[in-house]
C-alpha cells in the first residue's frame, strides 16, 4: 500500500502543476496580446507622425520657394523718436509702441 499511496500522491501534484502552468500560459497570452496591441498603436502613431512631418517639410519648402520666408529680407528698423516728440506723445496719451 505504500507504493499505491505514493503513486496517488504524485499524481495530484502533477495535475496541480499542470493547472498552474495553464494559468501562467493564459497570463502570458494576455501579456502578449497587450504587447501586440500596444505595438500596433505605436506603429499607427509613428505613421501618423511621419505623415505630419512630411506635410510640414512640404509647407516649409513651398514657403521658401514662394519667397515668404524671413531669410534674406532686410531687417525692419524702428524709427527713432526724439525726446521732444516722445514727451509730446506721452503728454497727449499716445504712448508709442516699443
Amino acid at each position: 500500500m505504500n507504493e499505491e499511496q505514493e503513486a496517488t500522491q504524485t499524481q495530484p501534484e502533477a495535475t496541480e502543476t499542470n493547472n498552474t502552468e495553464g494559468s501562467e500560459t493564459k497570463e502570458e497570452l494576455s501579456v502578449l496580446e497587450k504587447a501586440k496591441k500596444e505595438k500596433a498603436e505605436l506603429k499607427e502613431q509613428l505613421d501618423r507622425k511621419e505623415n505630419l512631418l512630411d506635410r510640414e517639410e512640404k509647407m516649409q519648402a513651398e514657403k521658401l520657394l514662394d519667397g515668404k520666408s524671413e531669410a534674406g529680407q532686410p531687417e525692419q528698423k524702428k524709427e527713432k523718436m526724439s525726446n521732444a516728440k516722445y514727451a509730446d506723445k506721452v503728454m497727449s496719451n499716445e504712448i508709442p509702441e516699443e
